[in-house]
C-alpha cells in the first residue's frame, strides 16, 4: 500500500515521531515506576498502532523481514505487556485504568470455538513444541472471542498472542519454517476479525498472502481454511 501524494507528508511526520519516541521508550521501560508506568502504557499503545500502521505503508514483509523493523515491533509489544505485568496495580488505579482489559475467564474450553477442529487438525503436523504451544494459545483465543459475554476485546487478543511470541518461534519465523508458517497463516483469521481498525487494515489478507507464497504441497493444503475463510486461493494468494 503505497502513500498518495498527499498523505506523504503526514507519513513522513508520523515516522519522524515513531523514531524519536522509540528510544526513549526503550531506556525508560528497563526501570518502571508508580511515576512514569502511566506514560509507559499509554506509549506502547501508541507504538502498537503506530508499528502496525507504518509496517502497512512500507510493505514490510512481515512475519519474514529482510530487516529488524518487525523484531523491533514485536519487542515493542511484547515490552507493552511486561509494563502491564510488572505495575499493573499502580495502572489500576492510575488515570488509565480504565483501558484495561481481562477476559471473562481466562483458559476457556477450545470447543467453545465452534471452528476449534480447523486449528487442532494441524496439530499431527506439527513436530516442534514451540509450534505447538503457539497454536494451542491461537485456539485459547479464540476460545475466548467464542466465550458468551466476553470482557475482552478481539483487538486486545490479537496483540496478546503476538506478544506471547517465544523468541525461538519467531526465530522460526525468520527462517520461514514450514510450522511456524503454517500457524502464523491461521493467526491471520485472528487479524482479519480486526480489520475495521484504521491501523489494522488489510493486515490479514496481507498477512496470509505471505504465508501462502512460502508454503507448497501438504502445507498448502493444510492453510485451506484461512485461505477459503478470507476468499483467497493458492493462486490469487502468492
Amino acid at each position: 500500500m503505497q502513500p498518495t501524494s498527499g498523505s506523504r507528508r503526514y507519513l513522513f511526520h508520523a515516522l519522524q515521531h515513531y523514531s524519536h519516541a522509540i528510544p526513549s521508550f526503550r531506556a525508560a521501560v528497563r526501570s518502571v515506576t508508580n511515576e512514569n508506568c502511566h506514560a509507559l502504557f499509554a506509549t506502547a499503545h501508541l507504538i502498537t498502532k503506530c508499528s502496525f500502521a507504518l509496517l502497512a505503508h512500507i510493505e514490510t514483509q512481515f512475519p519474514f523481514p529482510s530487516s529488524g523493523i518487525t523484531a523491533d515491533f514485536i519487542s515493542h509489544l511484547q515490552g507493552g505487556f511486561l509494563i502491564l505485568e510488572t505495575a499493573a496495580a499502580w495502572i489500576v488505579s492510575g488515570p488509565l485504568g480504565g483501558c484495561l482489559e481481562s477476559p471473562l475467564v481466562a483458559k476457556p474450553p477450545f470447543a467453545l470455538n465452534p471452528d476449534d477442529d480447523k486449528l487442532a487438525r494441524l496439530l499431527p503436523h506439527l513436530a516442534d513444541p514451540v509450534c505447538q504451544k503457539a497454536l494451542n494459545d491461537l485456539r485459547r483465543l479464540f476460545a475466548m472471542i467464542a466465550t458468551p459475554n466476553q470482557t475482552i476485546s478481539t483487538k486486545t487478543l490479537a496483540f496478546t498472542w503476538l506478544a506471547g511470541l517465544s523468541e525461538r518461534f519467531l526465530v522460526l519465523l525468520a527462517q520461514q519454517n514450514t510450522e511456524a508458517v503454517i500457524v502464523m497463516a491461521h493467526y491471520s483469521v485472528l487479524l482479519n476479525m480486526v480489520n475495521d481498525y484504521w491501523f489494522m487494515k488489510g493486515w490479514g489478507v496481507r498477512l496470509l498472502r505471505q504465508c501462502s507464497a512460502s508454503t507448497e504441497g501438504t502445507a498448502q493444503e493444510l492453510i485451506s481454511w484461512p485461505l477459503s475463510l478470507l476468499n483467497l486461493d493458492s493462486c490469487s494468494a502468492i
